[in-house]
């Protein structure tokens, strides 16, 4: 999905994300791979995790390296160390056809990061399929092929509601011109609410409602 993080300040204010990332991932899987070891990002979105990190996406998005399937990965058999995917697998239409092509291109003891929705809005990018309890997540990334190392919530709940909040405040009033207004001043007020974060990823009960969730996994 499209890569967000450099938008403009003006942009910020007045189109804010309804997600914040209270608990990353990607730097802590980063210090468990070998040094030099190839990782691979799949629908990257634009975004580079690192500078030698091959991006693969459905669109010539940003400094995308490949343009593919993601069902069908164009990669050798064992060629990676590492493979991120985040906030895609939601938007395929076999999401275990995609497992199964990571397991492919992953070197034993390679290393699988992925993040899902569970308590999100529909946001078709070019579609949107899927959704997953941190259960579903497990269950489905252990059946294809891999051993869990950590599972856990990366956005909590306040985005969950910030996002439907928001999303809400686009289906009031039927007039483009009014709906829009109206969105954006309600969008800007309520999505500080997703700073909360920091707060409802902590405890058991975080996996309750949050707004995503992630598997960290090693093909043994």
């Amino acid at each position: 999905m499209p890569w967000t993080g450099n938008r403009g300040i003006i942009k910020r204010i007045l189109n804010p994300t309804p997600t914040i990332q209270s608990n990353p991932q990607i730097t802590k899987v980063l210090s468990i791979i070998p040094e030099g070891g190839i990782i691979v990002d799949l629908g990257a979105g634009g975004r580079k995790i690192t500078p030698e990190c091959v991006t693969i996406d459905f669109a010539r998005i940003g400094d995308t390296n490949v343009v593919a399937d993601i069902h069908n990965i164009p990669l050798k058999d064992e060629a990676v160390d590492c493979l991120f995917c985040t906030g895609t697998i939601e938007h395929v239409h076999s999401p275990e056809t995609v497992l199964k092509e990571i397991l492919r291109v992953l070197k034993n003891d390679g290393i699988i990061y992925i993040d899902v929705p569970f308590m999100q809005c529909y946001h078709p990018d070019p579609v949107d399929y899927w959704r997953f309890t941190i259960k579903g997540i497990e269950l489905i990334c252990t059946r294809n092929g891999f051993t869990k190392i950590e599972t856990g919530v990366n956005i909590g709940s306040a985005s969950s509601v910030t996002w439907i909040l928001m999303a809400f405040s686009r289906t009031i009033f039927s007039n483009r011109i009014i709906n829009k207004l109206f969105s954006t001043i309600f969008s800007m007020l309520v999505s500080p609410v997703k700073y909360l974060d920091k707060y409802t990823i902590k405890g058991k009960n975080s996996i309750i409602a949050p707004s995503a969730v992630y598997f960290i996994g090693i093909k043994k």
